[in-house]
């Protein structure tokens, strides 16, 4: 497989991820707006994903967008 082939596959799959880690956690905010229940969305927040998680979360979305940005500017010529 050429290098650049590989590059594209890596590149895509981690706009896959991006894709998905954003789902995640967009998913119960939309839940809970939709259904005006704005006290049980603070409180699941609060619980999942917490403090930590949502500094986890954080992270792994910069991680996330500096490897596409990466794979792109070093596969470039």
């Amino acid at each position: 497989m050429p290098t650049s082939r590989f590059q594209a596959i890596t590149a895509q799959a981690w706009a896959g991820m991006l894709a998905i880690l954003l789902m995640m956690f967009l998913v119960d905010l939309e839940r809970f707006a939709m259904l005006g229940q704005y006290k049980e969305l603070s409180e699941s927040l609060a619980n999942d994903p917490g403090a930590l998680g949502l500094l986890v979360l954080v992270c792994l979305v910069d991680l996330n967008v500096i490897m596409q940005i990466a794979i792109r500017t070093f596969s470039a010529k």
